[in-house]
């Protein structure tokens, strides 16, 4: 909602809008986008209202367009800033810039993830399982 009561439409442009999270900071919103022409994730700046003023595509993972492995859904964002995002063939782990830090390969299509309150543990469903790891 807007300061004023009304609903704010951030974008137009997702064609299957997925996972969403706030950064640590929550002055920029990332959101999947499991389409079935681009698959990516974006990032929207939001101003101090908590409107969003920029988007742009954060990480871009077209190459697996049509490859069934999967597409962009859920994200996470720990206390860190590290963004947990599941797409094609795992969960991919950014740092705030958009690099990739590391990847968890499933062997299935992945769709959501979650940390535990100590962000020592990454859980995460893949197809017919529920996955858990450490983290270092």
């Amino acid at each position: 909602l807007k300061p004023d009561g009304q609903i704010n439409l951030i974008s137009k442009d997702l064609k299957y809008p997925n996972g969403i999270a706030l950064s640590k900071d929550e002055k920029k919103l990332y959101v999947a986008n499991s389409g079935k022409e681009r698959l990516y994730w974006m990032v929207f700046e939001l101003n101090e209202e908590g409107l969003a003023e920029r988007q742009n595509i954060f990480y871009d993972v077209s190459e697996y367009k049509g490859k069934d492995k999967g597409a962009p859904d859920g994200l996470k964002v720990n206390q860190q800033g590290i963004i947990f995002a599941t797409g094609p063939e795992g969960v991919w782990i950014f740092n705030e810039e958009a690099t990739i830090l590391a990847r968890i390969y499933t062997g299935q299509k992945t769709s959501n993830c979650a940390l535990s309150s100590d962000e020592k543990q990454l859980f995460m469903t893949a197809d017919d399982f529920v996955l858990r790891i450490p983290l270092l």
